[in-house]
């Protein structure tokens, strides 16, 4: 069941995402991996939670992960929200100026993995 088309987070009085439902689910990703393994290239980290051998990271990604190290999760709606929010919160305000958005007419269609 779809509950939007088209998604815009806001928070500390900024837009911080503002796009197509279809997109922001298709880009985002849950990678998890070893503690001191880096974020794989092309992974804008959105939110990161480390235990003692683990690192958790919710990522906006352009193309699919080639580094078979990480184990790669499909996040839900409410996980990506919530770590946006929580990114605003802790920064004091998004990371840009300008809100997340896709580059328009690309085939965003495609699930990464």
């Amino acid at each position: 069941m779809t509950v939007c088309d088209y998604l815009i987070i806001i928070s500390a009085s900024r837009v911080s995402v503002a796009d197509e439902l279809d997109f922001v689910l298709a880009s985002r990703r849950l990678l998890v991996g070893a503690r001191d393994q880096s974020p794989p290239d092309g992974a804008d980290v959105i939110a990161a939670t480390h235990s003692g051998r683990q690192t958790d990271l919710l990522v906006r990604l352009e193309e699919p992960i080639s580094d078979a190290s990480w184990q790669v999760e499909e996040p839900t709606l409410e996980e990506i929200v919530i770590a946006y929010l929580r990114r605003s919160e802790a920064s004091g305000a998004p990371s840009s100026d300008r809100p997340e958005t896709a580059p328009r007419r690309r085939a965003h269609k495609q699930v990464l993995r």
